[in-house]
């Protein structure tokens, strides 16, 4: 027995879809398949069931793939998507990947498509990981009392906690991931937050800048 892997084939021909099928599991993979062509089984296939990865034909009259992909994103849902196709130009593979395609494969070479089903599974699987330990990193630095707040390498703001926001309550609008320390400071400076910067603005500042610094 191969590999079990759930897919849902977006597609308007059985024959096509049951070409692919046929081949999928001469390569290795145990699969069950659902075949849907409209925008409306799409989302009731996706509302019904998870699936493993969603294959897509590129020349449907009812569905094209960018809109099947802005369904898929519309309803929350990280599944590998890889179009496969009998041709797809070249502005047109672009126009997929940018819309969020994880792969385009022509029926030429079909023997990309198993080992490109099973990558971008892994990889999905890594990202569901990762945005798990985000959450419970990001709720941990939120339950704490006193306040955190973390900069990147070129002193972007990458993440702080409600205790952090507080202390900064003036500047609540700046502190939001992305803003660079010196402008948070500065904001600080004109809006009255740093009493200890009147009449020393740049002195200030600069002061400001080189004890964030020297904590790297």
């Amino acid at each position: 027995m191969g590999e079990s892997v759930k897919l849902l084939i977006v597609d308007d021909s059985e024959d096509d879809a049951l070409l692919v099928v046929r081949h999928l599991k001469r390569s290795g993979l145990d699969v069950a398949t659902q075949r849907v062509d409209t925008a409306d089984s799409l989302r009731a296939a996706l509302t019904a069931s998870q699936w493993d990865s969603i294959l897509c034909d590129i020349n449907m009259p009812n569905l094209t793939p960018v809109r099947a992909l802005e369904e898929v994103k519309s309803m929350g849902a990280d599944i590998p998507f890889i179009v496969v196709s009998g041709s797809v130009p070249e502005e047109r593979m672009t126009e997929l990947m940018k819309a969020g395609a994880h792969d385009v494969i022509v029926k030429e070479k079909l023997s990309r498509l198993a080992p490109a089903i099973k990558r971008e599974i892994e990889e999905a699987a890594i990202r569901r990981e990762r945005r798990q330990i985000e959450s419970q990193l990001q709720a941990a630095i939120e339950g704490a009392s006193e306040g955190f707040v973390l900069y990147d390498s070129d002193d972007r703001l990458v993440v702080c906690n409600d205790a952090f926001r507080k202390m900064n309550h003036r500047l609540s609008d700046l502190v939001v991931p992305g803003a660079t320390f010196e402008s948070i400071v500065r904001a600080g400076v004109e809006r009255g937050h740093y009493a200890a910067a009147n009449d020393r603005v740049e002195e200030f500042v600069r002061d400001r800048l080189a004890r964030h610094r020297a904590c790297d």
